[in-house]
């Protein structure tokens, strides 16, 4: 067993919104591996595979969007942790790589919703759960989606994230009276995810779990209280 005095992460207890595959997965793995308790969310469960060592510390939540509500997930979070929730991390945004001219207003629709909407409603349905003076809340956005530059395979999504970004920004302003901050994590290239070239990543590789967790685990800490409304780039340098 490991000790806990030196975990991080020991005693928070997180809501992970898409947490069961892909960065989503790598997320609650970090966590799990600081020594928080965690609920994630998932469309397909039976595909949520994890380390046995960390069953004790995971719940797992079957959520499809848009057919269920986030408000039963609040429940459920409710349920399993009481008035001591810590964070909710936002992790579901599909990616769809067309040209602009080619991307139909159904699909542009589609990703607003996924990417944007979807976050607006989670937050919603968690802001009075979580903790004065200590919740957190963190949306996994897109290195770049900062910027408001022209896109070639990406510009939907791209459009999305920044829509996220902008209510990420908003929601940060509105909860910091409570001590409750709200940030996002801008990634780019990881591995398993969409296909680059390392070489295009200034840093000459691909992310890691480890890297998500690194910046999770900074911004999760009590002491980052002062850190608010901040788009924090995990991209090894991509995209600047």
């Amino acid at each position: 067993m490991p000790n806990t005095e030196l975990i991080p992460l020991a005693g928070v207890n997180v809501v992970v919104v898409g947490g069961t595959s892909g960065l989503g997965k790598e997320c609650t793995l970090s966590l799990l591996s600081s020594g928080a308790r965690v609920l994630a969310t998932g469309r397909a469960l039976d595909k949520a595979d994890f380390p046995r060592e960390h069953k004790d510390g995971l719940s797992l939540l079957r959520y499809s969007y848009p057919e269920q509500a986030m408000h039963e997930v609040a429940v459920a979070a409710q349920g399993m942790f009481g008035d001591s929730l810590h964070a909710l991390i936002h992790c579901f945004g599909p990616v769809a790589a067309k040209p602009i001219g080619e991307t139909s207003p159904a699909e542009f629709s589609w990703l607003l919703h996924a990417n944007a909407v979807a976050f607006h409603e989670a937050v919603q349905s968690f802001a009075l759960q979580l903790a004065d003076n200590r919740g957190r809340i963190i949306a996994l956005s897109a290195a770049g989606a900062d910027m408001l530059t022209s896109k070639h395979m990406l510009p939907a999504y791209f459009a999305a994230k920044s829509a996220q970004l902008s209510l990420v920004r908003s929601w940060a302003r509105e909860l910091a009276p409570r001590g409750v901050t709200v940030n996002a994590l801008g990634l780019g290239a990881f591995e398993g995810e969409m296909k680059m070239d390392a070489s295009r990543v200034p840093v000459g590789r691909h992310g890691a779990g480890a890297d998500i967790g690194a910046a999770l685990k900074f911004l999760l800490a009590q002491d980052a209280g002062y850190i608010t409304g901040a788009f924090i780039p995990v991209s090894g340098g991509y995209s600047i």
